[in-house]
């Protein structure tokens, strides 16, 4: 992947304060944003089935390829509740690694050679856990993969309304480098605890999706992103930017809430 990293600063909050600090950073604010929105924030596991395929090469190898068997491959990633109902914001690239080669493959140039492979893969099974510890059955309802958001919601409507960040509208676009914020739930065997890591919005992307580009190699996907006002802007995510598939042409970026709410319709109309 191609990054051009900034300074940044990992924040993490534990039972009680920061034990890093940054110039200019208020931890009481910083502690303020965590408290409102950490419940929000979830570990998402999931089991995919996974089969290769062989779209082009020379004869013989699709047999290869055909004799493979499907393999069940547990993941583990991050998400954000954006609705009450148990409506989750998961990135893709994360939940299922393999679709990020795209449903047309990709090109590689190997000893038998120059093959394109791709990928069939389905998530068998999906669990959404909350800061709590609760444990919720849930099911991927919408996949795309060039914003490289995935939408899951509770198999079970939950018995209370579950805590969501607030969707704001109209936002205003976040200036070049300015100062944002990447919360994350690290996983349960880490201790669960909230994670912020302060950030630098870079330019705002239109194609293949609207996007903020973060120049930070080491923000998690699938981080709540908040911007200086507290106010949530988005989610961490990793878009395709290229139909061929092309791994140089992956991005951390933040998917705006304006994109999370018209995805979200369209998934749900």
């Amino acid at each position: 992947m191609k990054f051009t990293p900034l300074a940044t600063l990992a924040i993490f909050a534990g039972a009680a304060a920061f034990p890093l600090q940054a110039a200019n950073f208020d931890t009481a604010s910083g502690t303020a944003l965590i408290e409102k929105n950490q419940a929000s924030l979830v570990e998402v596991r999931a089991t995919l089935s996974i089969k290769p395929e062989l779209i082009e090469g020379p004869p013989g190898v699709a047999d290869m390829f055909n004799q493979q068997p499907e393999n069940q491959q547990p993941v583990q990633t991050s998400g954000v509740i954006i609705h009450s109902n148990g409506l989750v914001a998961v990135p893709l690239a994360t939940l299922d690694p393999t679709g990020v080669m795209g449903a047309d493959g990709i090109e590689m140039d190997t000893p038998l050679g120059k093959l394109k492979i791709g990928v069939k893969s389905t998530i068998t099974a999906a669990t959404i856990v909350t800061a709590d510890g609760k444990e919720f059955p849930a099911d991927v309802i919408f996949k795309d993969l060039k914003s490289g958001l995935a939408l899951l919601k509770l198999t079970t409507p939950p018995a209370k309304p579950l805590a969501a960040v607030a969707l704001t509208k109209d936002l205003p676009t976040p200036e070049l480098f300015a100062r944002a914020f990447a919360m994350a739930r690290l996983k349960t065997e880490f201790g669960n605890a909230t994670t912020l890591r302060v950030i630098r919005t870079g330019v705002v992307s239109s194609s293949p999706a609207p996007v903020i580009e973060i120049a930070d190699v080491m923000t998690e996907p699938g981080s709540a992103a908040f911007d200086s006002e507290g106010r949530f802007i988005g989610i961490v995510v990793v878009p395709l930017r290229s139909k061929s598939g092309s791994l140089e042409d992956l991005r951390i970026t933040i998917l705006p809430v304006s994109e999370i709410l018209r995805l979200g319709a369209k998934a749900m109309p």
